[in-house]
């Protein structure tokens, strides 16, 4: 069996027609399937659709979160509950091309534990392209490892994929580079990202710089230790320039009387200041992880999954 998990937030015009597509291709490739939508705390009708769907379909779940926690947070908490032998991982935007479905199954039948999808054509401004791509230059920077820019979370992963997924408890959750941080057997497919019809994108362009931010400093401690590094060379260039001052003081005269002292200080104690702090947040990010790890998600309703 084959499970579809479909994180949603505010999509109540798309639920049937996404059960009306998937079905259809389904048909064609002979496989048992479930779908399990993921309300990522809607405020509209989502959840309502979802229900009225199950009702009809018994193949068709959902669980409701108690707020927003965060598409790839309900993406976690989808693959935490699925079934099937293998997962088929789609946005509810209706904007995944489902015709290459058959290209992904082919791909894990020839023994693939991971089938994702690359973006070639792709319906977004060059500013958002051209931030995407500073964005995983840093990715790069911080983990020396290389991450496909055109993978979003449209793929189809294995049993033992999703397994090793939950398990390893990632810190920060951003399904399109941890799954690839895995580094299972792994193939892509291309297609081209269809456009939207119904509703709007919940990924404004604020939400997705914070996102990126978050997920800059919560991949890596590598920018603290740099912090670290920055404070203690400003430390000792600043007994360097004392030193100077004070020689060229000594030989030639001061030109303002107390100057030095105040320079002086005002850098050392700065540059001591910056690497305590660094050296904190250090700390503090170590134990954050360690609470971020531990199960955050709060389900307030589940429909169609055996009591």
């Amino acid at each position: 069996m084959i499970s579809f998990v479909i994180p949603v937030l505010n999509e109540e015009q798309n639920i049937f027609p996404n059960k009306k597509n998937i079905s259809e291709i389904m048909e064609k490739i002979g496989e048992d399937f479930e779908i399990l939508f993921i309300d990522d705390g809607s405020t509209d009708n989502t959840w309502e659709k979802i229900v009225d769907l199950s009702y009809k379909h018994l193949n068709c779940k959902g669980i409701k979160l108690s707020r927003n926690y965060g598409h790839h947070h309900a993406i976690l908490i989808g693959l935490e509950h699925v079934l099937g032998d293998a997962v088929l991982l789609i946005d509810g935007d209706l904007q995944d091309d489902l015709s290459i479905l058959e290209q992904m199954f082919s791909e894990y039948k020839k023994g693939a534990e991971v089938v994702l999808v690359e973006r070639n054509q792709r319906v977004e401004n060059f500013t958002y392209l051209t931030l995407q791509k500073i964005f995983y230059r840093i990715i790069k920077w911080q983990t020396g490892d290389s991450y496909n820019p055109k993978v979003g979370n449209f793929s189809l992963i294995s049993k033992q994929a999703v397994e090793a997924y939950i398990s390893e408890n990632f810190t920060f959750q951003f399904f399109p580079i941890n799954i690839q941080s895995l580094k299972l057997r792994t193939k892509f497919v291309s297609a081209k990202q269809l456009t939207r019809i119904h509703g709007k994108s919940s990924y404004k362009f604020g939400k997705r710089i914070e996102l990126a931010l978050n997920m800059i400093l919560s991949f890596s401690q590598k920018p603290l230790y740099y912090s670290i590094y920055i404070g203690i060379i400003t430390s000792m260039l600043t007994v360097l320039y004392f030193i100077y001052i004070l020689l060229k003081g000594l030989l030639i005269g001061f030109a303002v009387i107390g100057w030095l002292s105040i320079m002086a200080s005002i850098f050392f104690f700065g540059s001591i200041l910056l690497t305590i702090l660094s050296l904190s947040s250090l700390y503090i990010a170590k134990n954050f992880e360690k609470l971020f790890n531990q199960n955050k998600e709060n389900i307030k309703m589940k429909i169609n999954f055996e009591k």
